[in-house]
């Protein structure tokens, strides 16, 4: 990761690139970017991804997956100063219909490595193992990607993958035949296919290699405390991941022919992020 942003860079880079909106798709590993970039666009880590100051779920509470996602201002959230529209929704890319001419938007999607249930109480761990197949399928024959192949040239779409889980670290026992190398293995599948073109031209954003170190290389006792399930990282971990999307936009997209124009009220506050 070369660089880090803090509210005035990152809208800056935006800017730049032309950016006005940006649209997530996807599960809760996806929401929790969106509170990300809130949280880094706006400069206001206390309060930034709620609709209004609630302080029982401010700074790191906004990544809760039970109460506190209900405050999150998932359809009005606006950034920099007002120039740039954060969207969240729950599912996939083909609830989406958003592109249009300009060259304006970016469509972040991805589907985790869920756990499958089977017909009994408990999981399917082949129906597991096959997520690639099963995602794939899906996106080839419905919408998804004749959608995205046709639509490339008029908005870009990313494809996030999945990040690694601290309960596939080795002092923890493994979930349903799962081990460390499941979600890599799902990782490399889903990049496979889209590197193909079998989906047109859909850039693949890397979360897997930062979150695996920090499952395969720390202690437990010093990667526990930036998880609250095992399953979803907190605060620190998503912020990082926005450096890390940061970081491939500013690599990835060209500079935008009429880029909307920068604002200068922004926060300087730095998030508390750096690639490890």
């Amino acid at each position: 990761m070369k660089t880090t942003y803090d509210t005035e860079t990152g809208c800056e880079l935006l800017a730049r690139k032309g950016i006005k909106d940006i649209h997530l798709y996807g599960d809760s590993y996806q929401r929790h970017i969106f509170v990300g970039l809130a949280l880094t666009l706006t400069g206001d880590y206390q309060h930034g991804a709620l609709q209004a100051d609630a302080d029982d779920c401010d700074y790191n509470k906004q990544f809760d997956e039970k109460r506190c996602r209900m405050l999150l201002n998932l359809d009005n959230m606006t950034v920099c100063g007002g120039a740039v529209a954060l969207h969240y929704k729950w599912g996939g890319l083909s609830q989406a219909d958003l592109c249009e001419a300009e060259r304006s938007k970016l469509v972040l999607w991805s589907i985790g490595n869920h756990i499958l249930p089977n017909a009994e109480p408990g999981m399917d761990e082949e129906r597991t193992k096959n997520n690639v197949e099963r995602h794939v399928a899906w996106m080839e024959e419905r919408f998804v990607c004749p959608y995205a192949a046709a639509h490339h040239s008029a908005c870009h779409m990313w494809w996030i993958t999945t990040h690694q889980r601290l309960n596939h670290h080795s002092h923890v026992k493994p979930t349903f035949g799962e081990d460390h190398t499941t979600i890599h293995r799902y990782n490399v599948g889903m990049r496979e296919f889209f590197e193909a073109g079998r989906c047109g031209n859909v850039h693949v954003v890397d979360m897997f290699n930062m979150t695996n170190a920090l499952v395969t290389e720390m202690p437990i006792e010093e990667t526990l405390p930036l998880t609250y399930d095992s399953a979803h990282w907190g605060g620190v971990v998503n912020l990082i991941k926005v450096q890390i999307l940061l970081n491939d936009m500013e690599r990835v997209l060209p500079d935008g022919d009429a880029p909307h124009p920068a604002r200068r009220n922004f926060s300087r506050r730095r998030a508390l992020a750096a690639h490890p």
